[in-house]
């Protein structure tokens, strides 16, 4: 496309095409993206000439209660354990459609990106779930083949489909039009295109959660020589550049913002969560980047307190790490301020 507009391309006349006339066969090209999922090109990702599509529109972006309204109004597990995975891991649709269950370790609250599939942009190795978690460990009581590590994770519950075998991938076409029937359902007229959940994710991260520009290229599968941060999310910097200085002039009240990606009612145990909360106090389930964050701090930590106790049996120290993990996670104020103490470092 550049060298249609340049004219560089033999076959282009000298000058090259209009912007409009570029942009035609780029909007030509998501059209039959869209069709044949079979090229594992994303279509979203074909950058349309004159631009503004490359940039987040802030006013597309969903809030707090959206989210919740969209939670609220899944008709399944699996299309709850879709939403989930793409408000919590910020992930590629086609990340997301290729995870098997053997990508899956629930235990650990991790997965793995399916590197033997195209369309992932060279992303591999492991990601955390964070609160999509319990979504997924509901979600496989109702997966037709749970025991099948070779099995998609995003199936067809009930397959009506002689063409497909229990187990078989989704293709992108009934995610996207799954997640459009979730956005009617809760009456939401903002775009239900799994862009606009990566979106929110990285604004989430950056936002709300303060990380660095190198965790969020990471977390959602970018190099780290990747200028995605300075380019499509440019206006995060920028609104963090206006809130301080209009704190600075006294303009704006430093305020605490509520948790995003933390739900009303804790989805392991059922505890009521506040909307600050980076994890259950009951069960200790993690919600928000920060909250992972603060937890591998203290297992680091305890890990590199391990000199200090030599003399004491392996057992004899687990038993005292699991102590302590279960003492501090069971504290919520204890968490809030062991969390801000990482986002401020």
């Amino acid at each position: 496309m550049s060298q249609h507009l340049s004219g560089d391309n033999p076959e282009i006349k000298d000058g090259g095409y209009a912007d409009s006339t570029v942009r035609l066969y780029q909007s030509a090209l998501r059209s039959l993206y869209n069709y044949h999922e079979d090229l594992n090109v994303e279509p979203e990702e074909i950058t349309l000439i004159d631009s503004p599509d490359s940039k987040v529109d802030e006013r597309d972006m969903f809030t707090s209660d959206e989210i919740q309204e969209l939670r609220e109004n899944c008709p399944n597990p699996r299309d709850r354990c879709l939403l989930e995975l793409l408000i919590n891991t910020g992930q590629r649709i086609r990340a997301i459609q290729t995870l098997r269950i053997k990508d899956v370790n629930l235990e650990e609250g991790i997965f793995y990106l399916n590197d033997s599939v195209d369309g992932l942009k060279h992303a591999e190795g492991k990601r955390p779930l964070l609160g999509a978690k319990a979504s997924v460990r509901r979600y496989m009581d109702y997966h037709p083949c749970p025991n099948d590590p070779d099995a998609y994770l995003l199936t067809n519950i009930h397959n009506h489909n002689p063409d497909t075998e229990p187990g078989d991938m989704l293709h992108r076409g009934t995610l996207r039009r799954r997640l459009k029937k979730i956005g009617e359902n809760a009456e939401i007229s903002k775009p239900m295109n799994p862009h606009n959940f990566r979106h929110y994710f990285v604004t989430i991260a950056k936002k709300r959660y303060g990380l660095d520009n190198d965790q969020i290229r990471w977390l959602i599968g970018h190099g780290p020589d990747s200028s995605v941060m300075e380019s499509t999310y440019s206006h995060l910097t920028d609104d963090d550049r206006i809130k301080t200085v209009e704190i600075d002039s006294g303009y704006r009240e430093p305020e605490e913002e509520d948790s995003p990606l933390t739900p009303p009612v804790c989805t392991i145990c059922g505890e009521p969560l506040e909307n600050d909360d980076v994890a259950c106090s009951v069960c200790g389930m993690m919600y928000t980047p920060d909250a992972k964050a603060t937890q591998e701090q203290i297992e680091e930590s305890m890990y590199e307190a391990k000199g200090e106790v030599e003399n004491e049996e392996e057992e004899s120290l687990d038993t005292v790490k699991e102590q302590m993990l279960e003492e501090i996670t069971s504290d919520p104020e204890l968490m809030k301020a062991l969390a801000k103490e990482v986002k401020d470092q």
